[in-house]
């Protein structure tokens, strides 16, 4: 029995209404910007970090008993460069950053820190790439909110930038204040 020109007609139209739904999903579903991290409320990945310079570099058992903020940076990203001006407004208001420069030449970066100021209290280089991947760093620049008992609070994936997205971090870091006085 070969199939009716009707039901052939109908094909075109059940993808099309198919294909709708996908986009309308993707459109107005869950945000596909948001990554899950598995390491929020997990301690943080133990690393060592080479020296920038003559800059103070710092271990994980450096950041234990603050609440304070690491930040995955390099020169050559120009995220980087924008989010910076926010990095300058948190570390004004008394906020601890921490810098780990990944992948990137020595000089480069440290004439990035010339240009644009050190709002890090230290830094230390990711050479090799390995402490990104322990942190579950996809892209730069990401920033993490740990604890003062080195527990993963908050990861921003992207730049920190101004307006809504500065508020949104503040804020987690605010809610990360709290729950460091809540469990004392």
């Amino acid at each position: 029995m070969k199939p009716n020109f009707k039901t052939w007609r109908l094909i075109p139209v059940i993808i099309f209404v198919g294909l709708a739904g996908v986009f309308l999903y993707r459109l107005y579903g869950e945000d596909p910007s948001y990554i899950p991290s598995v390491l929020i409320e997990k301690p943080m990945p133990q690393f060592e970090l080479d020296a920038l310079g003559d800059l103070p570099t710092f271990s994980p058992s450096d950041l234990k008993g603050e609440l304070v903020v690491v930040n995955f940076w390099a020169s050559w990203c120009v995220a980087c460069r924008a989010e910076h001006i926010e990095l300058e407004k948190l570390k004004a208001m008394g906020i601890k950053i921490y810098g780990i420069n990944h992948k990137d030449n020595d000089q480069n970066a440290l004439e990035f820190l010339t240009n644009y100021g050190n709002v890090y209290s230290a830094i230390g280089t990711n050479k090799s790439g390995r402490v990104a991947i322990d942190f579950g760093v996809r892209a730069l620049p990401e920033s993490f909110i740990i604890d003062p008992n080195g527990i993963i609070r908050y990861k921003q994936i992207g730049p920190i930038l101004s307006g809504e997205g500065f508020a949104h971090f503040v804020k987690q870091y605010e809610a990360a204040k709290i729950f460091k006085q809540s469990s004392n």
